[in-house]
């Protein structure tokens, strides 16, 4: 598989840990071909579209298969990549993210599951539930529609990649969204959240896209205390 490796950053507020992996994302016999690609400014999130977009143009000039994205606080052992595409493999999923841990002493993870019935609230799953599922898991093993982190994520190409909306921007991007609602138990008004990996996972799901989780790779998740 040829991977277009992608780290977007903060004016090249990289990790150390995360330096490293994003230089050593393959063994020396494996069997898969990477090209590194970072992008760096105040805005990440723009950052993380101008590294996809690039894919996109090389997808379509039939240079690579897959997108691969790493953060700039996430750390992974030698060789993170070619476990994930044997794990993708086994579950044939399209999309595999690594499961992150949150950077306190909660227990929680950025992998939740889309089965609230609220578009507003997601089911975070936590590491007593991830322990209880397969090492790899999809939305059969969590009873729901799995939405990924995209710490450490690998999306393999498809014809859907070139689809645009009635406006002509590509039908999967990273965004955020906002909203200020009243709170229907004190009145008072609240401003509410939808994180980018979450919705991008929805995009993805969407587009009959098969998603998959796994804590196969070994990694940490880079700063603070935690």
């Amino acid at each position: 598989m040829r991977v277009f490796i992608a780290l977007p950053h903060n004016h090249r507020q990289v990790d150390f840990a995360a330096s490293t992996a994003f230089y050593h994302p393959i063994k020396k016999d494996s069997p898969h071909q990477v090209s590194m690609n970072d992008a760096g400014g105040p805005e990440v999130l723009c950052n993380h579209n101008v590294l996809l977009a690039m894919a996109i143009d090389r997808y379509e000039a039939g240079e690579i298969d897959a997108f691969a994205l790493m953060h700039a606080d996430i750390g992974a052992e030698p060789g993170w990549l070619d476990v994930m595409i044997e794990e993708m493999e086994k579950v044939q999923a399209d999309v595999i993210s690594a499961v992150v841990p949150i950077k306190d002493d909660r227990g929680l993870t950025s992998t939740s599951v889309d089965d609230t019935g609220d578009e507003w609230l997601w089911r975070r799953l936590t590491f007593h539930d991830i322990h209880k599922l397969p090492k790899t898991f999809t939305d059969a093993d969590v009873g729901g529609p799995i939405c990924l982190n995209t710490g450490l994520l690998v999306v393999k190409f498809g014809p859907w990649a070139l689809k645009t909306d009635a406006d002509g921007n590509a039908d999967v991007r990273f965004r955020f969204e906002h909203a200020i609602k009243k709170d229907p138990l004190n009145g008072k008004r609240r401003c509410l959240f939808k994180p980018d990996d979450w919705l991008l996972s929805r995009d993805f799901r969407r587009l009959g896209l098969k998603l998959a989780a796994t804590r196969q790779v070994c990694l940490n998740h880079c700063g603070g205390d935690f």
